[in-house]
């Protein structure tokens, strides 16, 4: 609601997911996906949710994140977060991810954190502990909502998600 008021999102869309708690782990390189909302694609939304990052070492490369517009094993953009204190934006095409939206953030790493991605037709708006911190132009598309570890080592990574939701509109 407090975004409708904003006139950050649509107001005649309707709430079509929720998901109190969820959970994904990984011990090896790469990106684990769990998928969300039966297969249902999604164009334009908003999605929000917090998540709880545990493992990983001091200096390891792990990090949790979304997966949205989820063609295929390689077409998805993700949102993430990492244990460094990066945040970022980048899609998937073929073998390659794409240059989208990367900083960092004191305050970022272990522990709970609050995402929201906001896609409206052409713009990705992100936000990390309910402050923004960029956008990117992204042409919309349907796709999957998926929630995810990223591991840039051979690391057990667990990433907790609560109160997932995401309201979506035309």
């Amino acid at each position: 609601m407090a975004l409708k008021r904003q006139n950050l999102i649509a107001p005649d869309g309707v709430m079509s997911l929720t998901l109190p708690e969820s959970s994904v782990q990984f011990a090896r390189p790469g990106i684990n996906r769990l998928m969300l909302g039966r297969g249902t694609n999604y164009t334009n939304f908003a999605l929000g949710g917090t998540v709880n990052m545990q493992g990983g070492t001091p200096s390891g490369d792990v990090g949790c994140g979304i997966v949205f517009r989820f063609t295929d094993e390689t077409h998805y953009t993700l949102a993430y977060i990492d244990q460094r204190g990066g945040y970022g934006i980048s899609e998937r095409d073929g073998e390659d991810f794409l240059p989208g939206l990367y900083g960092t953030r004191e305050g970022l790493g272990q522990g709970q954190h609050h995402l929201l991605i906001i896609a409206d037709d052409n713009t990705l708006y992100f936000y990390v502990d309910r402050q923004y911190v960029g956008t990117v132009d992204d042409p919309p598309r349907e796709g999957q909502v998926v929630i995810a570890v990223v591991n840039f080592e051979a690391l057990n990574t667990s990433c907790s998600y609560s109160n997932l939701w995401l309201w979506e509109w035309d």
